[in-house]
């Protein structure tokens, strides 16, 4: 199957590519990722409305100093540090080779800055408001939807279960006026989540995601490209840790080898293929589809 290579960015792509030079480092988490077990900040207090799309998570780098591959992050501030990045509650923004990816993209445009903004792909991102919700999720549970072609890769663990090896599950799609919902049930960070709906989401309660065009900044000139958003978190295992100088220092079970993390083999072997295959599904049925 076609496929597409995506990597944890390092410290170094992080803090010299001009891409963060114009954007800065923190990123968004959508509702679908926080309901699949990223830790959304409420650090700003917002409380209802379009600002809760706006909140930032923590996402994984990498720090290849030394030959190491120690696992970082960038906070929800936009700093880079090593805490937390044992937790399985950290985001996913991967970085691909811009060349590898532009045959797939669309709506491609230019910034003055000399930054690339683009969409690819279908991907869940915000659970619509509480009457469509209800709506659909009825539809689903008599039947009434067609199902569309689109199956979700995701962890079927928890965010809090640090013991079992990664279990993908495949998340089902249905259509509905002209729109994409994937239904999933939702397992937040620490078993509660305010959505960009005003809605608050517990542990198993049934939800839908509308899906969306993926968000893209590349860089021409460095060959890379980012993910605008968190996608997704809850994938990261096969990790030791030790202690120095009294902290605790994460890193990956074979140094400089990177490929034989969980991460990784989500990202490469089933979520890459599934973008790619949604890429060209969504060019197919553009003209059939309702996309913000």
């Amino acid at each position: 199957m076609e496929n597409i290579e995506m990597i944890i960015p390092t410290i170094e792509q992080i803090n010299n590519s001009e891409i963060f030079s114009a954007y800065g480092k923190k990123a968004t988490v959508t509702d679908f990722a926080a309901l699949q077990g990223s830790f959304v900040s409420y650090r700003n207090g917002v409380a209802k409305g379009e600002d809760l799309k706006s909140r930032p998570g923590n996402y994984w780098i990498r720090n290849n100093q030394n030959n190491k591959n120690m696992i970082y992050i960038v906070d929800t501030m936009g700093y880079d540090q090593w805490h937390y990045g044992y937790n399985r509650e950290i985001g996913c923004r991967p970085v691909l080779s811009y060349s590898s990816i532009k045959d797939f993209t669309f709506n491609e445009k230019k910034g003055k800055n000399g930054i690339i903004e683009s969409e690819f792909s279908l991907f869940p991102k915000y659970v619509p408001e509480k009457g469509l919700q209800e709506e659909v999720l009825g539809r689903i549970k008599h039947n009434e939807l067609e199902k569309a072609d689109l199956f979700v890769p995701v962890d079927s663990r928890k965010w809090n279960d640090i013991h079992g090896a990664f279990e993908p599950k495949y998340l089902k799609s249905y259509l509905f006026n002209g729109k994409i919902y994937t239904y999933f049930k939702a397992k937040p960070f620490k078993g509660e989540y305010l959505a960009s709906n005003g809605v608050t989401y517990h542990e198993n309660d049934k939800a839908i995601a509308e899906m969306c065009p993926i968000r893209l900044f590349s860089s021409e000139k460095e060959n890379l490209t980012f993910f605008r958003d968190i996608l997704i978190a809850n994938q990261f295992d096969r990790i030791n840790t030790f202690i120095r100088d009294g902290h605790k220092i994460v890193m990956s079970n074979y140094p400089n080898d990177f490929q034989d993390t969980d991460i990784y083999n989500y990202l490469n072997y089933y979520l890459g293929p599934y973008l790619l295959f949604a890429s060209k599904y969504l060019k197919q049925n553009n003209k059939k589809l309702v996309l913000k």
